[in-house]
């Protein structure tokens, strides 16, 4: 998958990428992250559809504006239906809130979040509008990597177009 606005991909069970080089427990899966070619940069509308199936995926998160230091994460609750928009590790040292929840989860299996990047502000939409977060991002501009986490199996709908 390399270059293309429309991607798909199946993270497996604690997968997301080969585990057969050992174990690894679940804080370190969460820690390390995947990467999907093509999906990068910080002036994007990105749509990622979970389709959470069964309920075997408990957890999903999404790292953006990500380098080797700094990240913003979208961290959803999916058995709980809980969604933390979190930018404690951003690399702000204002005194303002980094941290906010909303009550949000699956509709009928399927969860939707669309990111809109604008360099330095993320505007967040889940579940097509139902709830929505508008926030500063005060990572470094070329902190330009994301990364998907998840905690069991999940099929994943990615979407990424480019903004000028």
């Amino acid at each position: 998958m390399s270059g293309c606005d429309d991607l798909k991909a199946l993270l497996a069970p604690l997968g997301l990428y080969d585990l057969s080089a050992g174990t690894r427990n679940e804080a370190e899966l969460f820690a390390l992250g995947a990467a999907l070619d093509g999906v990068c940069g910080r002036k994007l509308d990105l749509t990622v559809t979970l389709h959470v199936g069964d309920g075997a995926c408990r957890r999903f998160e999404l790292r953006f504006a990500r380098d080797e230091r700094c990240f913003t994460v979208i961290r959803c609750a999916l058995s709980r239906g809980e969604l933390v928009f979190d930018r404690t590790n951003c690399g702000s040292t204002r005194d303002i809130p980094h941290v906010r929840s909303i009550k949000a989860g699956p509709k009928d299996g399927v969860m939707t979040l669309r990111l809109i990047l604008d360099g330095e502000s993320a505007e967040l939409f889940v579940n097509d509008g139902e709830h929505a977060i508008s926030s500063l991002i005060d990572t470094p501009m070329d902190a330009q990597g994301i990364t998907f986490c998840a905690d069991g199996e999940l099929t994943v709908d990615v979407e990424k177009h480019t903004l000028g």
